[in-house]
């Protein structure tokens, strides 16, 4: 997690967020104290933060560390961070490692090629143990870590890495090393599993590993462009490493949501650390505000983050009142080396921290005086777990649906006379002995003819038959559908002579027409036309019609399909005759020989089922 970016956060502290110091490691006597106050009990529930200052000093004034990753194997705990141990006096990163209380060696360099991806930087290490098969050698352990080249800002030739750090915190990209130890040697891939383009923009870093139960492993990371800053996802296989193209991609890239974390003081999801339960359910993180005062710590449930879905649990904020420092900021979580909290119990995260803030231009800087101190605090019953709820019940029925539904006529439809019409219909509830089928022209059903079929049926085909009188004030009998009327049909369950609660269908209106209705249209014209030309179309803006030519004397025309041309850019599936209850755009324009005279008449009309 390199301080560098805090440049991309909305509100910057423009020296602190840079680096950081020390790369020496003494024990105050704060520490001592503290160590007794780790021993008590894993069923303590008081949550007070317990600081524990291990505060790595540097070998002089002119080297630092920040970026803590820690790792507790079998009681002895690792410390991989960001440092310029390689490079005194230079803000140029290594990654160096600790092991108990002593500086140990730099583990992982920067490229001594310019032209390398980590050329500049490398820093943010995060590890994990997952085997890894990489250029016919197995592996048991991983780093991710971000890597930085030289920067030829102005391209002119003159790399300025070494004259500004502000000038160096772009093009960041993120790749890995393997090895079989802890303690090192790491072998590079040559190039980066996550890769940035822009030269001009922050990048991709600060990743951060976390192991799923299956052994797939999940590489969270922060990117920002000219666009936002924030945190993401990927899921890959290690197992399958392709020399070439790098791990597998099983999922991702997803963004991770902030929703139960909203904090006016942290615009931007970035400079996160991550650490999962033991029983792969909750996922703690750990964030810096944007102004790099304060740490914020919350919880989610893992699979359901991994879908874009949940609501974090904010657990609580650390800062200057519990590390007495102004900036608190690139914090990493004590972890095992599958990713899990060492104590189920407990917190533990190592905060990078820093007694002073710039006050004016040629104030020392800031990153001589870095800190990393310990603080832990024992989790509440409500924290340690977080499952996954069970899925919701189904949702009740809307008052609207029915085990009858209708399916032809549909609702709207419009029916050619044919004397035979088809009446369907579906049935879901199974009690009915019987159906009463209902027809009225009256959508209230104020009278209606109606017939019955036995549960059996679901169709009934309409063929000028005689249809019961259904209610007192009810025409005798139904003898047959009268063209250009609108009706109304409903299907009711019946058990006996009962009718069954909500069995009652939807009602569907229909429009009865005939086969072959016309159009006629008429107009007047006062000019010296030598013909019209008529265009009709469904289209309001003529993008395709029919059209037909008349003389000059003509001042009427029937449309009657087919002996219309089909002139301009008709759908292939457009019918050639008229449809009830559309509406039509008629435009008659006349001529003078092939010269369109400027007025012209457009009228709409429906054709009335």
């Amino acid at each position: 997690m390199t301080i560098r970016t805090t440049l991309l956060s909305l509100m910057i502290i423009s020296f602190a967020l840079l680096f950081q110091n020390c790369n020496g490691f003494k024990m105050t006597d704060t520490q001592s104290k503290n160590d007794n106050n780790n021993n008590q009990s894993d069923d303590q529930t008081d949550n007070n933060v317990i600081k524990n200052e291990i505060n790595f000093v540097g070998l002089n004034d002119l080297t630092y560390n920040y970026a803590p990753s820690v790792i507790f194997d079998n009681g002895t705990r690792h410390m991989w961070t960001c440092s310029n141990t390689s490079n005194p006096g230079e803000f140029r990163d290594v990654i160096s490692y600790f092991i108990g209380n002593s500086l140990n060696h730099v583990t992982l360099n920067n490229s001594d090629n310019k032209t390398s991806w980590d050329g500049y930087h490398v820093c943010d290490p995060s590890i994990i143990k997952t085997k890894t098969l990489f250029n016919g050698q197995e592996y048991q352990y991983l780093m991710a870590y971000l890597g930085e080249d030289w920067n030829d800002a102005n391209g002119d030739g003159q790399f300025v890495c070494h004259t500004s750090p502000q000038e160096c915190s772009m093009h960041n990209q993120t790749g890995v090393a393997f090895s079989n130890s802890l303690a090192g040697p790491w072998i590079k891939f040559d190039k980066p599993i996550l890769p940035f383009s822009s030269r001009t923009e922050w990048g991709i870093g600060q990743p951060s590993l976390i192991k799923k139960s299956n052994g797939n492993i999940v590489l969270f990371y922060t990117q920002g462009d000219k666009f936002k800053t924030s945190v993401y996802a990927k899921e890959y296989s290690f197992l399958e490493f392709d020399i070439n193209q790098g791990p597998k991609l099983i999922s991702g890239p997803i963004e991770l949501h902030n929703v139960g974390l909203i904090n006016s003081h942290i615009q931007s999801f970035r400079n996160a650390d991550f650490v999962l339960s033991s029983d792969y359910q909750t996922l703690y993180m750990l964030r810096a505000s944007d102004d790099d005062s304060f740490i914020q710590i919350g919880s989610i449930n893992f699979d359901l983050l991994l879908k874009g879905q949940g609501s974090w649990t904010t657990i609580r904020h650390i800062d200057r009142f519990d590390t007495h420092y102004p900036l608190n900021h690139n914090a990493g979580f004590a972890k095992t080396v599958d990713g899990h909290l060492p104590n189920p119990s407990k917190l533990t995260l190592y905060i990078t921290s820093n007694p002073t803030t710039p006050t004016r231009p040629d104030a020392p800087r800031v990153e001589w005086d870095y800190e990393i101190n310990e603080y832990s605090f024992f989790l509440t019953p409500a924290e340690k777990v977080i499952p996954e709820p069970p899925p919701p019940p189904p949702p009740p029925k809307a008052p609207e649906e029915r085990p009858i539904v209708i399916t032809s006529p549909l609702n709207h439809s419009i029916i050619q006379d044919s004397g035979d019409i088809r009446f369907e219909w579906s049935y879901s509830e199974g009690l009915a002995t019987q159906f009463w089928i209902d027809l009225s022209d009256d959508p209230n059903f104020s009278w209606f003819w109606n017939t019955n079929l036995p549960s059996t049926q679901r169709s009934l085909v309409y063929s000028n038959a005689k249809w019961n009188k259904g209610t007192p004030n009810s025409p005798e009998i139904l003898n047959s559908l009268t063209t250009g009327k609108k009706y109304y049909l409903r299907v009711t369950g019946f058990n006996g002579n009962n009718v069954l609660p909500q069995t009652l269908s939807q009602t569907t209106e229909f429009y009865l027409t005939s086969s072959n209705p016309k159009l006629s249209i008429s107009w007047s014209y006062s000019g010296s036309a030598t013909h019209f030309w008529v265009d009709i179309s469904e289209d309001s803006g003529f993008a395709w019609f029919w059209n037909k030519s008349f003389s000059a004397q003509t001042r009427a025309a029937q449309y009657d399909g087919p002996y219309w041309f089909n002139n301009f850019n008709v759908p292939s599936n457009a019918p050639p005759t008229l449809k009830s209850g559309v509406t039509y755009s008629i435009r008659i324009t006349p001529f003078i020989d092939a010269n369109p005279e400027v007025d012209k008449i457009i009228i709409q009309t429906r054709i009335a089922p």
